[in-house]
């Protein structure tokens, strides 16, 4: 495996130096395009629970989930892009993202997992639909066409920044957040 040379992010001049190429990729179907996302960001990959809707949020906050206890706030990671709106289908998906308060993200289909050995110049982010631009990490060949691969820890920061992060996102940690910012002491339990 060769390390890629220093690819430059379209979003303001940052880099990602440390894609190897032939790591191991989940590769997703967002707005019909397949997209790639770093298995080391991914816990787990389930079909899509009940969804709980939450009311008064972003259009990108699809409502929250339970997994086995937890409860998740979930996301379509196409609506934050700006590429299109998550419907159910049989063959939709739930990525549960890595990080300090775990996140669900609904996805079209899963294609499976794959190593990406191909990758293309840094112009190519210049032609990406919507935001897409912004949260690319590196963009692969792949026989007739390309896959770009998400960095679903941005895409998230991004999420937590445009919602206030306390107006919205469900902390797994401090018990369920109500809309407008307010932690239910029942749910967390009283002191």
């Amino acid at each position: 495996m060769t390390q890629h040379s220093r690819i430059e992010l379209a979003g303001g001049g940052e880099t990602f130096d440390h894609l190897i190429t032939g790591d191991q990729f989940i590769i997703i179907d967002l707005a019909g395009k397949p997209y790639g996302v770093p298995v080391g960001q991914v816990l787990e990959v389930e079909q899509v629970p009940n969804i709980a809707p939450v009311p008064h949020t972003r259009e990108w906050l699809y409502g929250v989930v339970n997994m086995r206890g937890t409860i998740l706030t979930l996301i379509d990671p196409a609506s934050l892009l700006q590429i299109g709106t998550w419907q159910r289908s049989p063959l939709a998906r739930l990525l549960v993202v890595d990080r300090d308060d775990p996140v669900a993200l609904v996805v079209d289909r899963l294609r499976g997992m794959r190593r990406l050995t191909d990758p293309v110049a840094p112009e190519v982010f210049e032609e990406l639909p919507g935001r897409v631009a912004d949260f690319v990490m590196g963009v692969y060949r792949e026989g007739d066409g390309f896959i770009n691969v998400l960095d679903m820890h941005r895409l998230l920061a991004e999420a937590d920044r445009i919602s206030g992060r306390s107006d919205e996102l469900v902390p797994t940690a401090a018990g369920i957040r109500q809309p407008g910012g307010a932690v239910s002491v029942q749910e967390r339990g009283a002191q």
